[in-house]
């Protein structure tokens, strides 16, 4: 009886030691796990387990592993949310649990940007495709009314982005960083370039980058044939280019205040030509000559 007592003590120390060994570790070799911090939810930083609403988090390293392309690549996992549109006038913006347009709020670095207008017609119109998503640190998505703090237009929720600052791409100290980031997209046969610059130096700190993207009509696989007029199931054909700069300065000036400059710049042509409205004709007014479409080419810049 002595004995299988000794055993059982034995058996039942080696199990304590096995269960204690790897917090032990952990704490010798410094792994520590922190939670994720949103904004969206209180407009000041709140742990994500902490918060009531539903928000979804996206960040830099989420968006470098799915190498998203755009906005739409990078929540196409995002439960609830989806953003439609492709083609000339690209992505129309953001829909969230079927409430999209006016009543989905999108902000920037705290500045709020404008929905998307369209006439229901080929010209004047604006979709959101003038975000830059190599320079985004962080998009969170707010998924219900939130107009307590956003205002009226965030009736179906809210998508906040933040773009990246020197911190985020430098370490400890005096640091410095540069990256360059390629990429090529076979849906329209698009190049992307982006150079990032980071410097901290003392109480300064600085971020540079420019990203070049070129390229052409994104492909369409309909049953249409590559024909002229309305009956053109292929893409119209497009030529488009886009330069994007973000830039930034910050002084430390004491460890509770701190002074910051950015700016962005955004820019993209597309030339092309409206194959699918090659012979088309329509009646203008009684006793006016039909009109009928011919060499019709368009330019659009945002």
């Amino acid at each position: 009886m002595y004995n299988k007592k000794l055993l059982v003590i034995c058996i039942s120390s080696a199990i304590t030691a096995l269960s204690v060994t790897p917090v032990v570790q952990a704490e010798e070799t410094g792994i520590f796990t922190f939670d994720e911090v949103v904004v969206s939810a209180t407009r000041s930083e709140q742990n994500l387990k902490d918060v009531a609403a539903s928000v979804g988090v996206i960040d830099a390293s989420a968006i470098d592993n799915a190498m998203a392309e755009d906005l739409q690549q990078a929540l196409k996992s995002e439960p609830g949310v989806t953003m439609e549109g492709q083609g000339r006038f690209g992505l129309s913006g953001f829909n969230i649990r079927g409430r999209d347009q006016d009543y989905v709020k999108v902000m920037i670095d705290g500045i709020q940007q404008p929905s998307g207008y369209n006439p229901g017609a080929d010209v004047m119109r604006k979709n959101q495709n003038n975000i830059e998503i190599d320079t985004l640190q962080v998009i969170e998505v707010n998924k219900g009314p939130i107009s307590s703090l956003y205002g009226s237009d965030a009736v179906g929720g809210a998508v906040i982005m933040r773009t990246k600052n020197p911190a985020d791409l430098l370490g400890a100290g005096d640091d410095s960083y540069v990256g360059i980031k390629t990429g090529y997209a076979s849906a329209n046969d698009s190049f992307k370039t982006t150079a990032s610059f980071a410097n901290r130096s003392g109480n300064w700190e600085t971020l540079f980058m420019y990203t070049y993207r070129d390229g052409h009509e994104t492909e369409t696989h309909s049953d249409g044939a590559d024909t002229l007029g309305r009956e053109r199931g292929a893409a119209n054909p497009f030529d488009t280019r886009a330069d994007n700069i973000l830039a930034k300065v910050f002084y430390q000036a004491n460890s509770v205040h701190r002074f910051g400059l950015a700016l962005e710049y955004f820019n993209m042509q597309q030339q092309g030509k409206i194959l699918s409205n090659e012979g088309y004709s329509i009646n203008m007014a009684p006793g006016v000559p039909m009109l009928t479409y011919t060499d019709n080419r368009a330019t659009d810049e945002d």
